[in-house]
Order: structure tokens, then sequence, then C-alpha cells
């Protein structure tokens, strides 16, 4: 812990004077790039194993990564970057053939994520991130990614997860998920759209503990296990798939505090209304702050959390720059 508060400190003293560094942490050291591109060169220096720790400002990204790495940014919510802004990507990112155990934390992204087409990459955790739509799309079925897990993530658009198999998708906020097999979505909200079906294409999947705003109802959703979901109708008499303990015709507006899209979800409040009403499967509330990885406030990535940060607008007579700053551990 120690170590890493380092190096985000030496980050914050580049950010002063104008400047914007990202730290490479590998078992040999740690190194700081301060370049006009600095991600992009932590990148090419990076082996597999290595951690790159990003903070808040605009990056040039690499398009793709073809190495197992850690990934952390300072974070997406206007609530918890205060001291630090978010850490933003304005392009896509794919993570290709050599990613594989790589995990990614606390990055807006402004295109999409997701996994190269008809590429395999197993074990992927994908967490506290916005992103505009997740793909993962291909035609081989014999070679699909496995264990691809998204984690408490802010999505504008569609997850598709046509080349995937074991998906995870846990606690996020989401418009919709197609050509699912064999998946596990649990304790989502799903925020409605219109024109949009939140599952298409979604089969042999275990479906439990979300708030599923049905807008259109489901689009070819077959053989999935429902299991105490909150839907703002009643889709439970279609003879393709099973219901278990759902909460059925209930509006948003009755059920949740303030909800929203996710592009508006800095100003949304997606907590239930009454969570001891709505129980879920693993014996807490139904939606993102329950369930087996229930919603931070804020988003707030794993790595150590800059909370304030106060720097002087000029030396001491001793030639000293005073800066006071308060930083957070995070357990989880």
């Amino acid at each position: 812990m120690k170590h890493i508060i380092t190096l985000i400190l030496v980050t914050i003293l580049f950010q002063s004077n104008a400047q914007v560094a990202v730290a490479l942490h590998s078992s040999g050291g740690t190194q700081i790039f301060n370049s006009a591109n600095p991600f992009l060169d932590a990148y090419a220096a990076a082996v597999d194993g290595d951690t790159i720790y990003l903070p808040g400002g605009l990056f040039t990204n690499p398009a793709s990564i073809e190495k197992r790495l850690t990934i952390y940014g300072a974070g997406i919510h206007v609530d918890s970057t205060q001291a630090t802004l978010k850490t933003r990507f304005n392009s896509s990112i794919l993570f290709d053939t050599g990613s594989d155990s790589s995990h990614i934390e606390g990055v807006f992204i402004n295109g999409t994520l997701g996994i190269s087409t008809n590429t395999k990459v197993d074990n992927l955790v994908i967490k506290r991130n916005y992103f505009n739509s997740f793909t993962a799309s291909g035609t081989n079925t014999a070679n699909k990614s496995d264990n691809i897990q998204l984690i408490e993530n802010v999505v504008a658009g569609n997850l598709n997860f046509q080349h995937i198999s074991n998906g995870k998708i846990f606690n996020n906020i989401i418009r919709s998920i197609s050509n699912l097999e064999t998946g596990w979505v649990a304790n989502n909200f799903f925020y409605n759209q219109a024109g949009t079906y939140p599952l298409t294409s979604v089969n042999y999947s275990l479906i439990e503990n979300n708030y599923i705003s049905t807008g259109y109802g489901f689009n070819s959703v077959h053989y999935c296990s429902f299991i105490n979901n909150i839907f703002n109708n009643d889709p439970t008499g279609d003879t393709w798939n099973t219901y278990t303990g759902n909460y059925t015709s209930l509006s948003e507006a009755t059920v949740i505090v303030n909800g929203g899209t996710a592009i508006a979800f800095e100003t949304s409040n997606f907590h239930l209304i009454d969570p001891a009403t709505y129980i879920g499967t693993t014996g807490d509330q139904v939606s993102i702050y329950g369930g087996y990885y229930p919603a931070k406030e804020g988003f707030v990535p794993v790595n150590p959390h800059i909370r304030t940060v106060n720097i002087a607008p000029s030396t001491t007579p001793a030639g000293d720059l005073n800066i006071t700053i308060e930083v957070g551990a995070q357990d989880n």
C-alpha cells in the first residue's frame, strides 16, 4: 500500500507542473512516464504481469492490449474524482491475443471496450469503467473467450457477448445484452430506452436479482432461469423460460429513488426506495447495491483514492512548495 501511494504522490507532483505522468510497476521497480503520450510509452515498456497506474486526465490509448496487464485509472464519477479528474480515453480499446487474465478498472472510455473479433481471451476482468458499448463478436464457435467478467460498470450501449462462453455480468448499469450463451447476469440495473430490448438472443443463462425495465419485452430469449428480478411489467407468461420469485408490474418510480440512463448516471440515484422489500437469492437487496459485488458509491477503483489535493500557488521564502494530500485506502 505504501508503495502504491508513493506512485500516486509522484503523479500529482508531475500534474502540478502541468504534466501528466503514468506509473508502470514491474517486478524490477517503478518507472514514471511523462512524455507527450505517457500511456503509450508505459504500455510499450510493459511486460506480462505489470501494472499501469493512470492519473486523471485524457490519454491516447493503444488500440489493442496484447499483454497480461492490470490497468488502474483514477475513476469515472465526478463525486469521486474532484481531486484528480476522471481518467479518460477518447477512442475504443480492445483486448487481443496475449491479454488473458488482464484487469482494467476506473477508466472513462468514450468508445467501445471489448475483445478483438474471433479472438480468444480468457479470464478478463472489466470493473468500474464507463464505456459506450462492449463487443466480442466472431464466428469461430469452437474458440470462444471464456470467463469474461463485467463488474460495476456503466454502459451506454449494448453488451454483445457473441464470442464468449461463461460470461458474468454483475452489478452494472446497462441498457441491453445480446448473444449471450450460458451466462450469469446478476444484480444489474437495466434502464429503459425506447425501441430497445433489454435481452436479445440470450439462451441457457441464469438471470437473477436484476432490476429490468423490459421496454418491448424480450427478443429470442430461451431456456433461461429468471429468479428474484424486479420487472416493470410482467414477462413471466412465456413458455420458453422459467420464472421464480420475481417482482412484477412495478413502475420504476415506485421502486427506484431516481433512476436514469447510463449517460445521466452521475445525477441519478439507483438505490431502491425500500430495499428490505425486494430480496434476492443472496439474501440481500435486488439490483446493483446487493448481491456478490455490491456497487460502491462513486464507483471508486480499488487503488488508493486521492480525496483532496491542495497545492500552494507559490513557494515559501525558503523555496518550499506546500502540498496537502488526503488519500483513502480501498479494500475492494
